[in-house]
């Protein structure tokens, strides 16, 4: 669900995988109203935030006011 706290009615939330990024625009409700699909580059960092960027500028217009990114990463102690 979109926060009240936030003004308009999408936000664009993205997941980091092994395999691919998927990114959707979500509306209050939590639908997902438009997805995207690409492949995770295995090459080189700057691959993947190119990517990132990719998946991101697929899903923005101007009712968009805030992003979601998930990665997920080993925690070390």
């Amino acid at each position: 669900m979109v926060a009240r706290a936030v003004a308009s009615p999408f936000v664009i939330g993205v997941d980091v995988g092994g395999t691919k990024i998927l990114s959707g625009l979500v509306d209050r409700e939590g639908r997902i109203v438009r997805r995207h699909e690409t492949e995770t580059p295995a090459g080189s960092g700057a691959e993947v935030l190119v990517a990132l960027e990719s998946a991101v500028t697929a899903m923005l217009d101007e009712r968009v006011s805030a992003l979601g990114i998930g990665v997920p990463s080993h925690l070390r102690r």
